[in-house]
């Protein structure tokens, strides 16, 4: 993106649901980008003496283990605004 776009940058955050507003916009087009940072975590159990020997192989003893997986995402989309007032819904789902 060029020195002179970054200018004109607006940032923004989303509601509960995803939903965002920019008010006051002019005609044109317009490019919109939008980053998703979610972590997941998830509780398994794991077998704590990975050691082998032979009471272990009869007698394996697991534990709670917690693990987070993050998820990171930029979904980018070109949006054109054709008079004012105009309201433009946009959807960054993938298909």
């Amino acid at each position: 993106m060029s020195e002179e776009a970054l200018t004109y940058r607006i940032n923004t955050k989303t509601d509960k649901n995803g939903y965002f507003t920019f008010y006051n916009i002019k005609p044109g087009k317009y490019f919109l980008q939008a980053f998703k940072d979610e972590n997941f975590q998830k509780n398994r159990k794991a077998q704590s003496n990975k050691r082998f020997n032979y009471y272990d192989a009869y007698n394996p003893k697991y534990e709670n283990k917690m693990h987070f997986n993050p998820k990171n995402e930029r979904v980018e989309k070109f949006v054109e605004v054709t008079k004012e007032g105009e309201i433009v819904e946009v959807n960054f789902k993938k298909k």
